[in-house]
């Protein structure tokens, strides 16, 4: 008849970790080459992923943004064309904004447009867009140069008079202008008062 023999319970002194501690560092490294649990060595992370990563974040929370501004659409034929997504494309390099111009090549992309038909079409957008902007430039001058003109011709006449320009330059100069006139103003009644009462004159 076998007797029972109970199993005595694990102790720090007969586990695995005390027991690979005592043993010779040739046996660890023999048990650590036929263990079945490899230990993967951790791969460092390459920068072009880390930028890779950044932008495709800020795309995510940019298109968020579009959708609940209510703007959709471009996965479909019917309401974006593939010439308009790449016209847009071309819009947005006139712009600067690279998340916007990631977000666009994404679509291109996802949409499979011929590679032909975003160069022609971004490229017509690109030209339009500079042209523009060179127009807008020239037309900010041009009411620039017009206000300013304005406010020369009253200051010599001395005949300055507040007038609302939309040039935001023009607008500052003049605001400028009207506090110098008006602290002039108050420092002239200011010398005519002290001037009467050195004079005695109340009159």
């Amino acid at each position: 008849m076998k007797r029972n023999r109970s199993k005595r319970p694990a102790t720090p002194e007969s586990s695995m970790d005390s027991l690979g501690a005592r043993i010779p560092a040739a046996q660890r490294l023999q048990f650590a080459a036929i263990s079945e649990k490899r230990v993967k060595p951790q791969l460092a992370v390459h920068i072009d992923d880390i930028a890779v990563d950044k932008l495709s974040g800020a795309m995510k929370a940019k298109l968020a943004k579009c959708r609940k501004e209510g703007k959709f659409g471009w996965d479909s034929p019917l309401q974006c064309s593939g010439e308009r997504l790449a016209g847009l494309l071309g819009e947005s390099l006139v712009k600067g904004d690279p998340v916007d111009i990631a977000n666009f090549a994404a679509m291109l992309h996802s949409r499979g447009i011929s590679h032909q038909v975003i160069a022609e079409q971004a490229l017509h957008a690109m030209l339009r867009g500079s042209r523009l902007q060179h127009l807008l430039r020239i037309t900010q001058g041009d009411e620039l140069r017009r206000a300013v003109r304005g406010m020369t011709a009253m200051l010599v006449n001395d005949e300055w008079a507040e007038h609302v320009s939309k040039d935001p330059d023009a607008m500052a100069l003049e605001a400028a202008i009207t506090e110098l006139h008006n602290d002039l103003a108050e420092a002239n009644e200011i010398l005519a008062e002290d001037a009467k009462t050195i004079t005695g004159d109340r009159g």
